[in-house]
């Protein structure tokens, strides 16, 4: 998901923006994180965020 913000737009308006990319951010569960990303789609008992984390590592070494 990405925000847009407009030259336009109020403090209030680009803070109510964050606040609901916020919001939709919180609301993903592990599966759903897991089908954005495509990482073990089968296997469940892997953290998705620990795995990419790691494999950002790997690449970063």
């Amino acid at each position: 998901m990405s925000i847009v913000i407009e030259k336009e737009d109020s403090v209030k308006q680009i803070k109510e923006k964050l606040a609901q990319a916020e919001k939709i951010a919180e609301e993903l569960s592990k599966e759903e994180i897991m089908d954005l990303c495509g990482v073990l789609k089968n296997n469940l008992s892997i953290d998705p965020v620990k795995l990419i984390r790691k494999i950002r590592d790997e690449e970063w070494s």
